[in-house]
């Protein structure tokens, strides 16, 4: 994504390939449920240790779906304040909201539709942000812009995690899953941890260091890029 237009684009894509009723929309629905959260997140653990999250963290899922990482983090923490999700898609966040009814979580989480450049929150909301499998869909100056606000409604000392594909070092298997990434989505652009890492210290990040969360089991030929920066 280089613009706002094209952001909205991309939330308007998950909409259509959510309410799929073949095999695509189905499989798209049980990844992103919390019965898919071992598939896309299987080091939830690893995540809590690397931030050192505590009940006492206000937490801000960027590109959060249907909200089921935030789910699995309170479900574990019980956060003392909501944990809060944002996506861009209205589709998945309908789909968020369902779920989070149907498991009575409506009162511990509170999802809403809006942009990773468009961030909802005042200032130095948030103690933590983690935004998983979003950065592909935005190109460098949008994904500039959400590194910026994501610092924004940081407090000072707050961290930024996040975690994607990346490139493979065989050219022919990033163009291959770039094809399969692209089959819904218009917009993916795979890139390296140093590339997001000069982006992130770009938008004011300090200490960006690597997230050791093991290899995916999605699409397991593609390397993880898993970061995370603090707000000085």
């Amino acid at each position: 994504m280089t613009n706002g237009s094209e952001e909205d684009r991309t939330g308007h894509e998950y909409d259509h390939w959510a309410g799929e009723s073949g095999l695509a929309g189905k499989g798209l629905r049980f990844l992103f449920s919390p019965r898919g959260i071992r598939l896309l997140h299987p080091n939830v653990s690893g995540v809590i240790r690397a931030l050192g999250l505590s009940p006492e963290h206000r937490v801000l899922d960027i590109g959060c779906g249907m909200s089921a990482f935030l789910l699995e983090l309170d479900r574990r923490l019980h956060f003392r304040t909501s944990p809060e999700g944002i996506d861009a898609s209205p589709g998945m966040i309908e789909l968020g909201r369902r779920y989070l009814q149907e498991t009575s979580a409506t009162t511990r989480i509170d999802i809403r539709v809006a942009k990773a450049t468009e961030v909802p929150f005042p200032d130095s909301s948030f103690d933590v942000a983690v935004c998983s499998y979003v950065i592909k869909y935005m190109g460098d100056d949008s994904l500039a812009r959400a590194f910026a606000e994501a610092r924004r409604v940081l407090v000072p000392g707050g961290k930024l995690a996040l975690w994607e594909f990346g490139p493979s070092l065989m050219p022919f298997f990033t163009s291959l899953s770039t094809k399969l990434l692209k089959a819904k989505i218009s917009t993916v652009i795979l890139r390296t941890e140093g590339h997001v890492a000069d982006l992130m210290q770009s938008a004011g990040f300090v200490r960006v260091s690597l997230l050791g969360l093991g290899p995916h089991l999605i699409i397991p030929w593609l390397p993880r890029v898993a970061l995370v920066g603090v707000k000085p």
